[in-house]
């Protein structure tokens, strides 16, 4: 979904070309929009706006699958990695302070989606922590919810 940014003064949003997904960054005011990073499948602004984190997929040698981490500096289009994980990652979302940033780790391959675990990783890089009790089975529940619980009452 398109974003604003912080200062209101332009949006981010992905758009499609050739199959792939590009995240683009277009004025409010004047100007076209200008590509800021190329095969993007999620990406969302910094608490101050000067940086973008975004998510990449990828394939190892084998055929598995990577997500990838980054964030590119607005300024200088520098990108930088913060992550690498051979499972999903989905959901990212910046801390207030840009600190840290969330996201939803889940499995690719053969394992159980009760695998699945918010983890919060530094912006400015390092390890990854796990939150406790927000995997998907303890954190957001299962299944789908019954139809009796959507119904409105009388």
């Amino acid at each position: 979904a398109p974003q604003f940014s912080p200062d209101g003064e332009s949006v981010l949003f992905l758009r499609s070309e050739g199959g792939r997904f590009h995240a683009y960054r277009q004025p409010l005011v004047g100007g076209g929009a200008r590509k800021l990073v190329d095969d993007v499948v999620e990406a969302c602004w910094s608490s101050d706006g000067s940086e973008i984190a975004f998510l990449r997929v990828g394939r190892t040698k084998d055929e598995g699958r990577t997500s990838t981490l980054r964030v590119v500096d607005l300024r200088t289009g520098v990108e930088r990695e913060l992550f690498r994980t051979e499972d999903g990652l989905v959901g990212i979302a910046w801390s207030p302070r840009g600190d840290e940033l969330a996201a939803l780790l889940e499995p690719y391959r053969g394992l159980s989606a009760d695998t699945s675990a918010l983890i919060l990783i530094p912006a400015q890089g390092g390890e990854p922590r796990r939150l406790p009790g927000a995997s998907r089975r303890r954190g957001c529940g299962r299944g789908r919810p019954r139809a009796r619980a959507l119904r409105a009452p009388r």
